[in-house]
């Protein structure tokens, strides 16, 4: 099993605009850092169609960058925090966050439309996913509420309708994130260790051994799934045919708000701009306890700032965005990429 501490640990730091891309036997690089806004959010079609979306901490706007695989532009997406992104196979992408938004970017264009799915602003939505430009799900919350803020929205191509939850699901507060295979196959997850899945024709709240919150949850191809949350103190969850277990957190991990599958192995990152990694798990399988995984932090942070989330580009980098998130306003956005691409410094 390939391991992401085999890498090596060289670090480049981010400059000003008009340097040349970095070499790239350098695997990992920060080519953004010292945004005004933090970044919530990365994602893309690959390493050429990056976003990184994140907060507006001055209520300018919303910091959201594109990477086209040789310089860095600024996208124009009007005012307000974004949350989390999603491109769709049609070629828009999702965007959501503060005040119930809902954004819809089109890159050929660069024109974007937006919408609110609670008139009077209550929810913020921390999570976007789809399995189609016609299926698409937004989850999150009101977590100024004591219960029963959790929502999921979802879309059919003309109109967003609220989804009814499980009873367990909807006294909480927040669902947090919504990813998913297929559109019978769609997880969220979210406040109070909740893990909901649906099959296609209904909803099922899973018994998870955990009562944190869990912020993100993302999968491999032979039906595994990994949750991460954490309220100081960093959780993993593994959930498989077997059911919903505990996978061995790292020693002393803070909260782990990010993971992504890179490879075939699943890669979270964290509070402290920490990478966690699983590493020698076939030499921790055992009859008793077949499904145990052994995950490893780095010995020393990528980041000075907090990791929020992780994507894979699939061409072999794995890209992690952050900044100071503790508190507010959301700031000093980073980011962070880690494979055997030249990426140009913003």
């Amino acid at each position: 099993m390939r391991s992401v501490f085999a890498w090596s640990m060289a670090m480049w730091v981010g400059c000003d605009g008009g340097e040349d891309p970095v070499d790239p036997t350098v695997e990992t690089l920060t080519p953004v850092a010292g945004l005004a806004g933090a970044l919530l959010s990365i994602t893309g079609t690959g390493a050429e169609d990056v976003y990184a979306i994140g907060s507006d901490p001055d209520g300018t706007g919303a910091t959201v960058l594109h990477y086209d695989g040789a310089a860095w532009a600024d996208v124009e997406v009007g005012a307000g925090d974004l949350w989390w992104g999603w491109p769709s196979p049609g070629g828009d992408v999702f965007m959501v966050g503060a005040g119930s938004r809902v954004v819809r970017y089109t890159p050929s264009t660069t024109a974007y439309n937006e919408l609110f799915l609670d008139p009077d602003g209550r929810f913020t939505l921390f999570g976007v996913w789809g399995a189609a430009d016609d299926d698409v799900y937004a989850v999150g919350g009101n977590i100024n509420a004591s219960q029963y803020g959790a929502v999921v929205f979802h879309f059919d191509g003309t109109a967003w309708t609220r989804v009814e939850l499980p009873d367990a699901a909807a006294r909480q507060v927040a669902m947090y994130k919504v990813w998913g295979r297929a559109a019978d196959d769609v997880w969220v997850c979210g406040n109070g260790g909740t893990l909901l899945h649906y099959d296609g024709a209904a909803w099922t709240a899973l018994t998870t051994p955990v009562g944190t919150s869990l912020f993100t949850c993302s999968g491999t191809d032979d039906g595994t799934l990994y949750t991460v949350g954490g309220a100081g103190n960093g959780a993993i969850l593994r959930t498989d045919a077997s059911g919903v277990t505990v996978d061995e957190s790292p020693a002393f991990a803070q909260t782990i708000q990010g993971i992504t599958v890179h490879e075939g192995e699943p890669l979270a990152v964290g509070w402290g701009g920490v990478w966690y990694g699983r590493t020698g798990a076939e030499d921790a399988q055992t009859d008793d306890d077949p499904f145990t995984s052994v995950w490893e932090a780095e010995s020393a942070p990528v980041s000075t700032q907090d990791f929020h989330a992780a994507w894979s580009d699939g061409e072999g980098g794995v890209w992690a965005v952050g900044g100071a998130i503790r508190s507010v306003p959301l700031s000093q956005g980073t980011v962070v990429y880690r494979g055997p691409n030249a990426i140009t410094p913003r």
